[in-house]
């Protein structure tokens, strides 16, 4: 197989890589966007993610196929109401094969729900997940040049492109602290109590962002309940975001006045798919939610050491393990706990360990460069000094006080609370759609997005500046 060229890296489980690359190769994918990868490596990272290797060529393709979508008004009809559909279809799978899982359930039988729920996914995961993030990105390029074209200074593109790509309808982490505000206002406490039963039933699954990881407790929505009582600032901040939203909307309202009557369309598309980001990752985060009953049960069923266990296999190895009733090898489990490298090409699978990988690895990692000074785009301007904390997953994100400079390869919904503390954010990857971009011009935090190598460069306490006015970030 030649050499490929990476896209991205992500914490995600050797499960959840094979799953997104088996998206780009189905007979949905190629109906839907006309062509398909079929070379495609994942390999493990030292710092436990993954990263994912494409055909240059195929993947030059896929972009062209985003770019046209972007730029017609009737292909991106068409995509948004397929991501509607597969949006509401992958919720309801979730609730449906998870309901009525039972301990003593049979294998085949958890093999047909378990194949019910990859169905659901495999095409919400193409049309939702993966296709609005790169619609995205193709997006970002496309506004840029148009923006250049009717505004010639640089700060003014900059405010221009910001209030394009900052979305004015509110994601879920944005609908759920403003409930938690107005529940906080409440002075009778049986009436808090029930409205803060309703909040855990309607928010709790924000934070899961695998199946196994934990949901916001109601503990912890009643502690920051009575902090913010403790404060009196809950109606101040409610003011407060209604303001930034509503200052959100004018200046969107005004690059459309400013803009040629030709761009619009292609701008009002590309503040939707700002929006699309975040909501495609509140779908997948409840869809996690929703279906960890299954997986409980694929675990217990397959007798693994760990319910986490299950995440070190294949769609194809947990439905044929199911539907034979078969077990797992142990030794399998335990060489892919170090790490694997997953090969898709032509829709046969490899996985490989111990040296095989290493020897992988060192043909595709790059070197770390010496220079603790890095260029990255400026997602909001300004400049501070701090202590770099370096974030791989959310497990990381308590380490983080006051002041401290966010340091992640990307961020996600719920780094927000922590990203509020910071002083800056600089991540690896992203763009002015990426999130960490969004968060940090609704809360006015310097940021750098797209270094490619920060979370290698700097360590943890590292004494780092951020210009992101002029996009550099270095230690001091």
């Amino acid at each position: 197989m030649k050499q490929m060229v990476k896209i991205w890296e992500r914490h995600y489980s050797l499960h959840r890589m094979q799953r997104v690359m088996a998206t780009f190769f189905t007979s949905f994918t190629q109906q839907f966007l006309g062509l398909s990868l079929n070379h495609i490596i994942s390999i493990a990272q030292p710092n436990g993610n993954y990263a994912f290797y494409v055909d240059p060529g195929q993947w030059q393709k896929f972009q062209d196929v985003c770019r046209g979508i972007v730029l017609s008004p009737t292909k991106f009809r068409l995509f948004y109401r397929q991501y509607a559909k597969l949006r509401s279809n992958l919720i309801r799978a979730c609730q449906h094969v998870a309901r009525g899982v039972q301990p003593t359930m049979a294998g085949p039988k958890l093999a047909n729900r378990f194949q019910h729920f990859l169905t659901a996914d495999d095409r919400f995961m193409l049309v939702g997940q993966w296709l609005p993030f790169y619609l995205a990105e193709s997006a970002e390029q496309i506004v840029t040049k148009r923006v250049q074209r009717f505004e010639s200074d640089v700060k003014r593109q900059t405010a221009i492109i910001g209030a394009i790509f900052t979305p004015t309808r509110s994601s879920m982490i944005r609908l759920e602290r403003r409930n938690l505000l107005r529940i906080a206002l409440v002075q009778d406490s049986r009436k808090r109590q029930t409205l803060l039963e309703n909040h855990v039933s309607r928010f709790q699954w924000i934070p899961v962002i695998n199946y196994f990881e934990k949901p916001w407790a109601k503990a912890l929505f009643k502690r920051e309940i009575e902090r913010i009582r403790g404060r009196n600032s809950a109606r101040h901040e409610i003011i407060q975001m209604q303001k930034d939203a509503a200052r959100s909307r004018a200046a969107f309202r005004r690059v459309l006045n400013l803009a040629p009557t030709e761009d619009r369309p292609v701008l009002r598309r590309a503040h939707h798919l700002a929006f699309l980001k975040d909501d495609r990752d509140d779908a997948r985060r409840q869809s996690y939610f929703s279906v960890k009953p299954l997986y409980s049960a694929i675990a217990r069923h397959l007798k693994l050491p760990r319910q986490e266990d299950v995440l070190l296999l294949t769609s194809n190895e947990i439905h044929e393990a199911l539907a034979s009733e078969r077990t797992i090898e142990p030794g399998v489990l335990a060489k892919r706990r170090r790490g694997a490298t997953i090969l898709l090409h032509n829709g046969h699978y490899v996985i490989e360990t111990g040296k095989q990988l290493a020897r992988r690895q060192r043909g595709y990692l790059q070197r770390t460069p010496d220079d603790k000074r890095l260029r990255g785009i400026t997602a909001w301007p300004g400049t501070v000094r701090g202590l770099a904390r370096i974030v791989n997953s959310a497990q990381a994100l308590p380490r983080i006080h006051r002041g401290d400079i966010l340091i992640a390869v990307t961020t996600h919904p719920d780094y927000v609370p922590a990203m509020r503390l910071c002083s800056a954010i600089v991540t690896d990857e992203g763009g002015l759609t990426s999130h960490a971009a969004i968060v940090s011009r609704e809360l006015g935090i310097p940021c750098v997005v797209g270094t490619k190598v920060a979370t290698k460069v700097f360590k943890e306490g590292d004494k780092v500046e951020v210009d992101a006015t002029k996009g550099i970030v270095r230690q001091v």
